[in-house]
């Protein structure tokens, strides 16, 4: 059985966007962190061959005592002093619960059969207001709810079976099957707002969604210390969404490893997903959107379950000159291809190249060390039109309605070191970790249809270096006691476009549209230094 208690106090910003008098207005605000979360956690077990079982119950609560954040809206003279105020809503109390079954039973031919089952609910439950303020009107505006409180509640099941054999010297084999499903129980309260969607009632949209994955592995040893190991995997995801309800995906791979010495060990691997979707037109939330979801919706694919073709391929090798001292090189090439998008995301392609090392140089020190590199490359493609029927790409093009592309690059590397000491064997332990992260990114604008073409890049987009190091302490006093104690350092910069040059006080177009800034956002660059420590016994 284990208990956890975090408490979480501070301040973090927050705004809302106000209108008057046809002019745009932002408001940024201080907004009260007091967040409890309590864990709970028990788990009984029993595990003699060929039998393992596990019984796992867990449950958390989260409150916060800042359900609203109220505040007067100051272009609005009706809130000043009136009995209602301008509102956001912040994180509601909620709680989880989760209760998890897992068994393995091992069979004839060293075969082994392993069953998951788990189950959770999450409950929020929240009271609704039936006003906001509408400044532009000069006053409240008053909402019908068919009810006053919102019920949340989210339940998830799923279950696994997998099979695995090893019948003869050289042949190994997997099988499994996998079945999730997430149901969203929540209330769909009914609106009606004389201000919004013309008087008529709307409710809100609830999302939930099932998935259903079956495969298989192999492992086949060949002559010569090769080993071949294809594998297949079907998963087909059903979701309440009116875009894409319903995608499938097959993912066939093939790796190859050799092992044909004692000090290294070399295997290369390609896996090929093909992703296919069923396309709808959804239903907008509210009717007079709905004409303008019909035009651009036939070209849009969102690219969480878009219609795509990826492939990656893997290479790595792993060498052991010395019994204490092992290097691992590694290489990956990604990319993906969204077939079916016009407008939207095309295509991803990505390269890792990574380097680990230990050694171990006594008995008593082990060091180790690591670098990687990485670049990802996006492209989308987007439409810019000041009427809805220009949203279509198959239209003539103007100064107001042009199609345009965005080539995102990011390159970011990494590398560290870190050191085990046993001082005093058996009873002093040093862990010492040092981390440093760089990444650069950069955004390349081509107005491609608009005459005369235009190109706009940005060189400082989400720029950031990160340098954190820690060291810990763990002494055992006795064999049922241990105390561990610890020091923790991280600084962090940040470098991009939005932030660069920060403006407290800027105009977006209009004499009645000035914004003016508090700086909440006008500093993301960080340090932060942190001390734990712990106490365990032994039973």
């Amino acid at each position: 059985m284990s208990f956890a208690r975090e408490e979480r106090d501070g301040i973090k910003p927050n705004s809302a966007a106000l209108t008057t008098g046809g002019g745009s207005y932002f408001i940024e605000m201080p907004e009260p962190v007091d967040y409890v979360t309590n864990n709970l956690k028990a788990e009984l077990g029993y595990a003699k061959s060929p039998l393992f079982l596990s019984l796992t119950y867990f449950h958390s609560e989260f409150s916060n005592d800042n359900q609203r954040l109220f505040f007067k809206n100051p272009f609005d003279a009706n809130t000043f002093g009136a009995a209602q105020d301008d509102y956001l809503t912040l994180p509601p109390d909620n709680k989880y619960d989760n209760i998890s079954f897992k068994g393995k039973v091992k069979l004839p031919l060293d075969s082994a059969l392993s069953v998951k089952l788990a189950r959770s609910e999450t409950k929020s439950d929240y009271d609704l207001l039936d006003y906001y303020v509408r400044s532009v009107a000069g006053g409240i505006q008053s909402v019908t709810l068919s009810d006053s409180t919102f019920n949340g509640k989210l339940v998830a099941t799923s279950y696994a079976v997998t099979l695995t054999s090893h019948p003869v010297d050289f042949l190994g084999a997997k099988v499994f099957y996998k079945y999730y499903d997430k149901d969203n129980k929540s209330d769909q309260i009914t609106h009606t707002d004389s201000g919004v969607n013309g008087g008529n009632p709307f409710q809100n949209h609830l999302f939930d969604y099932n998935k259903r994955n079956y495969g298989a592995e192999f492992d086949v040893k060949l002559p010569a210390k090769f080993s071949l190991m294809p594998a297949y995997s079907y998963l087909k995801t059903k979701r309440h969404r009116g875009d894409l309800p319903e995608t499938t995906d097959n993912t066939y791979s093939l790796a190859l490893k050799w092992s044909g010495v004692d000090f290294m060990s070399a295997k290369v691997a390609y896996e090929r997903l093909n992703r296919g979707a069923v396309h709808k037109v959804g239903t907008t939330l509210f009717a007079t959107d709905q004409a303008t979801a019909n035009i651009v919706e036939p070209y849009i694919r969102r690219f969480d379950a878009a219609p795509m073709e990826r492939d990656t391929y893997k290479a790595s090798v792993d060498i052991y000159p010395l019994e204490t001292l092992s290097f691992a090189l590694s290489y990956k090439q990604k990319k993906s291809d969204y077939t079916d998008t016009v407008l939207g995301l095309r295509e991803e392609k990505g390269n890792e190249y990574g380097i680990d090392a230990d050694w171990k140089i006594s008995s008593l020190i082990t060091v180790n060390g690591y670098a990687e590199y990485e670049q990802i490359k996006f492209s989308q493609v987007q439409r810019t039109s000041n009427t809805a029927a220009g949203l279509d790409p198959n239209t003539t093009s103007t100064s107001s309605i042009y199609s345009w592309k965005l080539v995102n690059r990011d390159n970011t590397y990494s590398y560290g070191a870190g050191a085990e000491v046993y001082a005093i064997p058996k009873k002093l332990t040093f862990n010492l970790k040092y981390d440093h992260t760089k990444s650069a990114g950069f955004s390349d604008f081509s107005f491609f249809d608009v005459t005369p073409a235009a190109n706009s890049d940005v060189s400082n987009v989400d720029d950031y270096r990160k340098n954190s190091l820690s060291l810990k302490a763990k002494y055992n006093v006795d064999k049922n006691l241990a105390i561990t104690a610890g020091y923790a350092y991280e600084q962090f910069k940040y470098s991009d476009i939005a932030v660069d040059n920060y403006l407290y006080t800027y105009n977006n177009g209009t004499s009645t549209s000035i914004t003016s800034l508090t700086g909440a956002y006008s500093a993301p660059s960080y340090k932060a230094n942190m001390v734990f420590a712990g106490l365990t016994y032994k039973f």
